[in-house]
């Protein structure tokens, strides 16, 4: 399976290598779309308990790693995954 979209590589009619492109795109996407969803429930998450308890050092830099991640995937940098 490719690692990334850059190493699928261009289309040809008939080739298997497109239809395995396709299907890591597919996978890339789902995997992405997954950990967006658990980024942002633990973000809604840490964001409730701070109005009541307040948030420690340590709890708003895994907010700050959190949201620098979410905005990775967003954007499609490298890092994330997605690169072209």
């Amino acid at each position: 399976m490719f690692r990334s979209l850059r190493s699928c590589p261009p289309p040809k009619i008939g080739d298997g290598l497109l239809r395995e492109c396709k299907d890591t795109v597919a996978t890339l996407t789902k995997n992405l779309s997954a950990e967006l969803s658990a980024l942002s429930k633990q973000q809604a998450k840490a964001l409730a308990d701070a109005i009541f308890v307040g948030m420690t050092a340590v709890e708003a830099l895994e907010y700050d790693n959190r949201h620098a991640r979410i905005l990775e995937i967003l954007r499609g940098d490298e890092q994330a995954g997605l690169t072209f």
